[in-house]
């Protein structure tokens, strides 16, 4: 049985995955994310910004890869090296991103990040 987790998503990160220029999603190791394994289902959800009950649009992807390391930087290195980075945003681009979206104080937090290499799955 494949288990299925749900997660927020904007929604150009959305349309990037759905059209296949964003093969990752990465987030802080919080441990709601620390079963994620390879083979599960994560259901990306658009919420309505007035309503967080009303679900706007969905994806589901495959994940074909989980990656843990203590930092974006570490985890961005492996990415790009392996293959799954967004091909037309340099890895520096993409953890300025990163960096502005997850505080420093909000890193500390955690032990480390994670990130999903995915697949979207036929809608």
């Amino acid at each position: 049985m494949t288990t299925i987790w749900t997660m927020g998503l904007e929604e150009s990160p959305m349309r990037r995955m759905r059209e296949g220029l964003k093969p990752a999603e990465f987030r802080l190791n919080k441990e709601k994310w620390r079963d994620i394994q390879t083979g599960n289902t994560i259901e990306f959800q658009l919420r309505d910004d007035q309503n967080e009950t009303i679900v706007l649009d969905r994806l589901s992807v495959s994940v074909l890869e989980v990656v843990r390391r203590p930092t974006f930087r570490e985890l961005l290195e492996y990415v790009y090296a392996n293959g799954w980075g967004e091909q037309d945003r340099l890895l520096e681009n993409q953890l300025a991103s990163l960096e502005r979206r997850y505080s420093e104080e909000e890193r500390s937090k955690y032990p480390g990040v994670v990130g999903f290499h995915v697949n979207p799955m036929p809608q």
